[in-house]
């Protein structure tokens, strides 16, 4: 109503989405999502998943949780690695999630 009220058309608004990923496999990352969302955050990753969207585990369950919100409107993804080892995080993502993502 505000956007109407102010002229303007919400329907060109672009959509984004914040996701913590850690890619390991699915033992390895939670252990390692949950050290760095209790450092982040002081709260451990069975709260605070409940709070934010984090992808711990294996790549393609980080390229179904991207392709369902993709098709759900989201446009944009701000992607944060839920880890200390983020360049390392980063190759992972770009060699096995990003080609996935059509």
């Amino acid at each position: 109503e505000q956007a109407k009220e102010l002229g303007r058309d919400i329907r060109g608004l672009k959509r984004c989405l914040y996701i913590s990923v850690n890619l390991n496999e699915e033992a390895d990352a939670l252990e390692e999502g949950d050290q760095f969302m209790r450092a982040y955050y002081s709260t451990p990753y069975d709260v605070i998943s409940k709070q934010l969207l984090c992808v711990f585990g294996p790549a393609q369950n980080v390229i179904d949780a991207i392709k369902r919100y993709k098709d759900a409107g989201a446009d944009y993804f701000i992607v944060r690695f839920a880890s200390p080892n983020q360049m390392e995080q980063l190759e992972k993502f770009t060699e096995t999630v990003v080609p996935n993502l059509d």
